[in-house]
């Protein structure tokens, strides 16, 4: 198994910007030859693999892909960035002979680009939002858990005030933030939620920073779609409350610890590689579920029984399919977005692109 190790690049984040969600047709990829079992396959990471949380999780499905495909020559690479760079490594790649590669974030442009150029490698990306006949991806329904947890957040906040620190302003950051306050919301009207972003995936040092000043503005309660959990730190230091994003050991006895979101993609990965194998791979996105493909991980030793059970209860209304989008809902300029008799579906909440009530910052 080759692994390549990559310096960090150096660059800002470019000309990035909200994806188009036009999808074309998905038709399976008769034209391009079966994956040999001693095929070549390559893993490419926004952050590094050893963040302890969404790229150690990817790294880990990886790791499960070697074991299950032991013949696959298979590489990983960490830290690709957001820029031309991105989109010069993938043709590198492709150079180099590699017939599928799989990305842990949505690199946009600087993957279609190469996907339309290579119509013989099969592309998947999480987080994406284009198909083509060779480009798909997939994601997690984390709404679902996000809601959760602003329900909670809202039966343990002091202050009405939560912190969210984002990366972007993307549709995955909109569904997990709008999910957060409409959860908390339905305890407590009155509950508010300000975002900052932070324009990195992975940079603890300015996660920190924008921890603290969360803190500052009267936030009792941290929540992140981040790649790293070095504002669980911050919470402890400033005796606040704090949930995580992904992370693979849950500090359960630490004081300002929740809870989590845990997701195993090792099942996603195994899926869609065979299937190339097959020869019956398409471009057709997968949503991860709540409850079978990802979950919400142990409580901390400091929450209550009462509050787990409140949480449990409306976790298992959730897996019984009870959907808590539901209207009306206004966004932050009050403006009626979902009508009273209207339920937000998968689709609309992946491709969230508006900030709901209560919400400052983005």
């Amino acid at each position: 198994m080759e692994i390549l190790k990559r310096r960090h690049f150096i660059g800002g984040i470019g000309s990035f910007f909200l994806p188009s969600y036009a999808q074309a047709e998905t038709t399976p990829l008769s034209s391009i030859s079966l994956l040999p079992q001693d095929g070549s396959i390559a893993f490419c990471y926004s952050g590094p693999k050893t963040d302890g949380g969404w790229g150690t999780l990817h790294e880990r499905g990886r790791l499960e892909v070697s074991k299950y495909f032991p013949k696959l020559r298979i590489t990983s690479i960490e830290n690709v960035p957001y820029s031309i760079q991105a989109t010069r490594l993938f043709r590198y790649l492709i150079a180099e002979g590699v017939q599928m590669i799989i990305t842990n974030s949505n690199y946009d442009n600087f993957l279609h680009d190469v996907s339309n150029y290579a119509q013989n490698v099969s592309f998947t990306e999480c987080n994406g939002h284009v198909t083509t006949s060779n480009l798909g991806w997939f994601y997690l329904d984390h709404w679902y858990a996000f809601y959760i947890f602003g329900y909670i957040s809202a039966l343990i906040t002091k202050t009405n005030k939560l912190g969210f620190i984002s990366s972007f302003p993307i549709p995955s950051v909109y569904s997990a933030v709008n999910a957060i306050t409409l959860g908390a919301r339905k305890i407590n009207p009155l509950i508010n939620l300000q975002v900052i972003h932070t324009g990195s995936w992975f940079n603890p040092k300015v996660t920190i920073q924008a921890a603290n000043a969360l803190c500052d503005q009267g936030c009792d309660i941290l929540l992140s779609i981040m790649n790293d959990m070095s504002y669980l730190r911050v919470a402890e230091q400033r005796n606040i409350k704090a949930f995580l994003y992904n992370n693979m050991t849950p500090p359960i006895r630490s004081k300002a610890y929740i809870n989590s979101i845990l997701c195993d993609f090792s099942k996603v990965y195994i899926q869609q590689i065979q299937q190339r194998i097959n020869g019956t791979w398409n471009s057709k996105p997968v949503l991860l579920k709540l409850g079978q493909d990802y979950n919400i991980s142990r409580w901390g030793t400091s929450i209550s029984n009462i509050i787990r059970y409140q949480a449990t209860a409306l976790y298992e209304n959730i897996l019984r399919d009870y959907n808590p989008f539901q209207g009306p809902i206004y966004n932050n300029k009050r403006q009626l977005k979902v009508t009273s008799n209207t339920t937000m579906q998968n689709f609309d909440l992946y491709q969230w692109n508006w900030a709901v009530e209560g919400v400052t910052g983005l």
